[in-house]
């Protein structure tokens, strides 16, 4: 997972722009697409790349001098990056460093594998307070919220989160939440604060300072189960994806992504939102450093401006309950069964599979196959403890019929088909 965060410069509510993968790595070890390996920790790795690679040490200086050079486009790239941005290639790394070793350091940082692989990595940790305080502001309509938001931003909070009603309405039934939230109108919407300090007393002071996506810094995330299934839906999420970007890149000049990687659904966009310079020098660095595009081929760079609508998983509606998973995996550590047969995500993504070739009807025998292999892999080697249920955001609990949950019902549903057995 921590390879993760870096390969995607991920960055949680609290990071900012300042404690992010970027500006904490105190080292780590990659290998480029010849097999070449770097320790940036270890000054004899650091010797012995610069004596073995002279031609892509020579790059990388020569690609920091021209973008160094180039005020136009240093001002772009600085004027980018006063923001989270994860949009394509970490350029800043250009700018902010002279060693081509440190440089090319900083461009993995969110290179998404395209650019080498890091096996490891040591960060400098940043102090996590033992005194914290939280508090969830109900507001009448979100326009009132996003405009509390940047009363918040000079004040010291640590974090402010941004919930629509939608979102609301997924937890307002859940133990703990507060009444009000039933009562809120549909533009409601809330924001959830929180403020940290190293004593009880600076907390105390913060608190009495505090007047009143992750908000705060302008984050803002879209969470959706569409299915992918038909051309219209397919289209729909096409014209989605133009609106947004339309609007971050040409009425707000922002990042189209900026708390995780760009991928393939934003790589045809990348040149939408940096320009056609600062995109051909992602081009350069792509180049220099696999030249003959093996790594990750498609993601963060590709020329295919219809890359994102291709190769789309569908996400056909299968129960009650399980439609509403989105696929996270944070129940298959707690699994028992997972390793024998199949994790919670997995019968799930199974359910889902019988449900589409059921739903199309033109291979019953493919879907009868499905079904029998199904009965063992994801009906009966469950065991039913329910320990998927703690770990899942939604609340999914594959094991308690009576719930509607649904390995169990499924069982039940089977045996009511089958009828009594024989005596």
């Amino acid at each position: 997972m921590v390879g993760d965060i870096a390969a995607n410069n991920a960055s949680g509510m609290c990071c900012g722009t300042a404690q992010n993968s970027y500006h904490t790595p105190a080292g780590m070890r990659l290998v480029l697409a010849d097999g070449t390996v770097l320790d940036t920790r270890n000054a004899a790795s650091r010797r012995d790349f610069v004596v073995q690679r002279p031609a892509l040490v020579a790059g990388l200086a020569e690609l920091g001098r021209s973008t160094r050079g180039n005020t136009a486009l240093a001002g772009r790239i600085r004027h980018k990056f006063r923001l989270k941005n994860t949009t394509g290639y970490g350029l800043n790394a250009l700018l902010d460093y002279a060693d081509p070793v440190d440089m090319l350091a900083h461009l993995m940082i969110g290179s998404e594998g395209t650019l080498g692989f890091i096996s490891e990595i040591t960060y400098r940790t940043v102090q996590d307070h033992a005194h914290k305080a939280s508090v969830l502001i109900l507001f009448g309509h979100l326009e009132a919220a996003c405009s509390a938001v940047s009363a918040l931003k000079p004040t010291p909070v640590a974090a402010v989160e941004l919930l629509d009603r939608a979102s609301l309405r997924a937890v307002q039934s859940q133990p703990g939440m507060p009444a009000a939230l039933l009562a809120l109108p549909l533009q409601g919407a809330a924001l959830l604060v929180e403020t940290r300090a190293e004593t009880a007393a600076a907390l105390a002071v913060k608190i009495t300072a505090i007047v009143y996506g992750h908000a705060l810094e302008g984050n803002l995330h879209f969470v959706f189960t569409q299915d992918f299934g038909s051309a219209a839906e397919v289209q729909r999420h096409s014209g989605f994806m133009d609106a947004v970007c339309s609007l971050v890149v040409h009425k707000y000049d922002g990042s189209l992504k900026a708390a995780h990687g760009t991928g393939r659904n934003m790589a045809p966009f990348v040149q939408m939102e940096w320009g056609a310079p600062a995109f051909e020098l992602m081009q350069r660095i792509k180049a220099l450093l696999d030249p003959q595009g093996l790594l990750n081929p498609g993601v963060i760079l590709n020329d295919d401006p219809q890359s994102h609508l291709k190769n789309l998983k569908p996400l056909p509606a299968a129960d009650p309950l399980v439609d509403k998973c989105i696929e996270c995996g944070f129940c298959e550590p707690k699994c028992p069964s997972r390793g024998l047969t199949l994790s919670p995500r997995q019968r799930i993504v199974g359910w889902r599979e019988i449900a589409r070739v059921d739903a199309a009807g033109t291979d019953p025998q493919h879907a009868a196959e499905l079904k029998k292999l199904y009965d063992y892999q994801g009906l009966e080697t469950c065991a039913a403890c329910g320990l998927c249920a703690t770990a899942c955001p939604v609340h999914i609990e594959l094991r308690r019929p009576q719930h509607g949950r649904a390995t169990r019902a499924s069982r039940c549903r089977d045996a009511a088909q089958r009828g009594p057995a024989p005596v």
